[in-house]
């Protein structure tokens, strides 16, 4: 399951994706570069935040492995 869909945040991550596509095709590199990174800050603090503290896996089912 991605992250996305853990977060309940599927549409505004695909509304974040068009966004950048449409700043592309206008020719905004400069906004569609800050979007998308903004993007995945966002997504690396979800997941992070999604992670048990000390890197343990048992989270996922895969302790010991």
């Amino acid at each position: 399951m991605t992250s996305a869909r853990q977060s309940g945040t599927a549409l505004q991550s695909d509304r974040k994706h068009h966004l950048v596509l449409e700043l592309i095709l206008e020719k905004d590199g400069d906004s569609a570069e800050h979007v998308m990174r903004e993007h995945v800050r966002a997504s690396r603090r979800a997941l992070m935040a999604g992670l048990p503290i000390g890197g343990s896996n048992e989270r996922f089912g895969t302790a010991g492995s």
